[in-house]
């Protein structure tokens, strides 16, 4: 029996059309994903930003105020210095300007912000210059703050403190101390060398680090914000 073998054509232009419409379909909608993820990512990246500015506004604060606060202890173990070295009488007034020589002033920074991003990828910032300002802030700069407070720490705790346990009474830390003998004290030397250690260290364990810690905020407070301009 015969069989007829029918014969199939190709509509070769329909069907490179209709794969081109595939094609292009397939990256449209690929582009369109990426968009949606960029956008997402530009979104997430824009309300983390704004969050660090907002922790560090508040940090800027709390150092300008640590500085004013550091400043003004200074000066008035400086006057209290130069009061014992000129022997001057003894005033109950005095009682506080010794309990500041027994004082450290911590400072406490809002991580969370940071530990977020962290958490989330550091790379979420698209900026690379401004990433490694915020990691140069909170790796170093904080950190480097921490350690200096803790070596201002060990110098009241090893040295001043010993003394005032067994030269003052009614003792409130960084609040007051009163001189058991204060004639005993003018004369001695170890005392008087013990305020300029506490000076020293003063000004290098917290006026220093907290004057670093304000410029270097202070130029990435500023770089936050034109870039969270530019992203909004």
């Amino acid at each position: 029996m015969n069989r007829k073998v029918r014969k199939f054509t190709i509509d070769w232009k329909h069907a490179v059309g209709e794969v081109f419409l595939i094609v292009v379909g397939v990256l449209v909608a690929l582009a369109v994903n990426n968009w949606n993820t960029d956008r997402q990512d530009r979104q997430t990246e824009l309300s983390l930003l704004q969050e660090l500015r907002a922790a560090l506004t508040a940090d800027l604060d709390v150092l300008k105020g640590a500085e004013t606060g550091f400043q003004s202890r200074k000066q008035k173990i400086e006057a209290l210095r130069d009061h014992v070295g000129r022997a001057e009488p003894y005033a109950e007034s005095l009682n506080a300007d010794f309990g500041i020589v027994l004082g450290i002033w911590p400072i406490h920074f809002n991580r969370s912000p940071y530990e977020v991003l962290k958490a989330k990828g550091l790379n979420l910032v698209s900026n690379d210059s401004l990433r490694l300002k915020v990691v140069h802030v909170y790796d170093q700069v904080y950190a480097d703050y921490q350690e200096s407070q803790e070596d201002d720490r060990n110098v009241i705790f090893e040295v001043v403190r010993p003394y005032y346990l067994t030269a003052f009474r009614n003792i409130r830390f960084q609040e007051t101390a009163t001189p058991i003998n204060y004639e005993s004290i003018v004369r001695d030397q170890l005392f008087r060398n013990i305020l300029e250690y506490r000076l020293r260290s003063l000004e290098a364990n917290s006026i220093d680090p907290v004057e670093t810690a304000i410029r270097n905020v202070s130029s990435l407070l500023h770089d936050l914000s034109d870039e969270i301009d530019r992203l909004r």
